[in-house]
């Protein structure tokens, strides 16, 4: 195992080496990675990097598309959704919302730009000295994506940034990924989850949603970055659960609290530093250079199949909320109107509505209504 300090070159070594973007030398700010507009989003949304759009109010979708706070529960948080001043819901943060209160966020590439800080250093000074210097290059500040890296806090406070490692790095393997996953209360929030649910995988491959996996939030995405090309790829066929806890300072971890809901099939810790992998959780980090290191579960903790199938129809409808996101508020109501006898506008009956209808048929309303928008 070798210590992997989460420092800009390995930030950037990280980021190029396992996903394939690329490190660009920019004449303004040094050192990048370049990214695809749809990526960024996700990178920020998981990581809170921020787009240079503004010196003092710069954005990130980070925090802001929750929906559930507890498995099981259907109590809706403010996030994705919102209630408006009658009590009753309404869209809030959803990413083509976003794109048309911040219409740079789905156009050109944009770079991310790691940048160390200590104790000392003055954010706004450093954001507005770049600001300067691109848009004096006439470069536009919106595509730079800040990465703030802590270096007087044990860790660098990188824990989000290892967040959408695993994230990415399950996503391509085929899951469907969430960072600070809801659990149930008293358990803590895992820092990410991965689910291998292959017919609902199917589903979103047949209709281009996707083309393996996906971030959680790509779900919500549709109308904001459009469909996957035509290639498809083939999906496994056994459902897998996996939760994992990161730690880039202190070592104590709660990893074997969320296995104790035996609904996890499996359980990962990530240390960037490296240490021995326990017998009812593996580990994730990195070699020399820097490519992702996964280490197995030495045994595989106890699961109660009565409680993961529960959960199991418990995410089936979670997902559901991601996807409905990419209609407008009218346009959910009339389908939910038309297809689950909704009879009024209110929290309660929303949920009752989605929850009544089935993945498939939410999956394809959302596919009729973006073909008509020609998305």
């Amino acid at each position: 195992m070798v210590e992997m300090k989460l420092d800009v070159e390995n930030v950037i070594l990280i980021l190029c080496r396992n996903f394939g973007f690329r490190q660009l030398y920019d004449d303004c700010v040094g050192q990048v990675v370049e990214v695809d507009p749809k990526e960024a989003y996700f990178y920020s949304a998981i990581v809170g990097s921020t787009y240079l759009n503004d010196i003092y109010y710069p954005f990130s979708p980070k925090s802001l598309q929750k929906v559930f706070n507890s498995a099981f529960s259907y109590n809706l948080i403010t996030g994705l959704f919102d209630l408006d001043e009658g009590g009753k819901p309404l869209l809030r943060n959803s990413p083509s919302i976003h794109q048309e209160e911040y219409p740079f966020i789905a156009n050109d590439p944009k770079y991310i730009l790691p940048i160390e800080v200590d104790k000392s250093s003055n954010l706004l000074a450093i954001r507005s000295e770049i600001y300067s210097d691109l848009t004096k290059a006439d470069k536009n500040p919106c595509n730079y994506l800040i990465t703030t890296i802590r270096k007087n806090v044990s860790g660098y406070s990188m824990e989000p940034f290892c967040e959408y490692v695993a994230c990415r790095y399950f996503r391509d393997l085929g899951y469907i990924t969430e960072n600070q996953i809801p659990l149930y209360y008293g358990l803590g929030t895992p820092d990410f989850g991965a689910f291998r649910l292959p017919e609902l995988l199917d589903i979103l491959v047949e209709k281009r949603f996707i083309d393996k996996g996906c971030f959680l939030i790509e779900l919500a995405s549709l109308s904001a970055f459009g469909f996957q090309n035509e290639e498809r790829r083939s999906i496994s066929n056994s459902t897998e659960l996996t939760v994992g806890e990161v730690k880039t300072g202190a070592r104590k971890t709660q990893i074997n609290k969320y296995l104790s809901a035996e609904v996890f099939d499996k359980g990962f810790e990530m240390f960037p530093n490296g240490r021995l992998v326990r017998r009812r959780s593996g580990l994730i980090t990195f070699d020399e250079q820097g490519k992702i290191l996964v280490l197995e579960p030495k045994e595989y903790p106890k699961v109660d199949p009565e409680k993961q199938a529960k959960y199991l129809m418990w995410l089936e409808n979670y997902l559901k909320y991601y996807l409905l996101a990419n209609l407008s508020l009218q346009q959910l109501r009339c389908f939910l109107q038309e297809e689950a006898r909704l009879r009024f506008w209110s929290t309660n009956e929303m949920i009752k509505s989605v929850n009544r209808l089935s993945f498939s048929r939410i999956v394809d309303a959302v596919a009729q209504h973006l073909a008509l928008r020609k998305i």
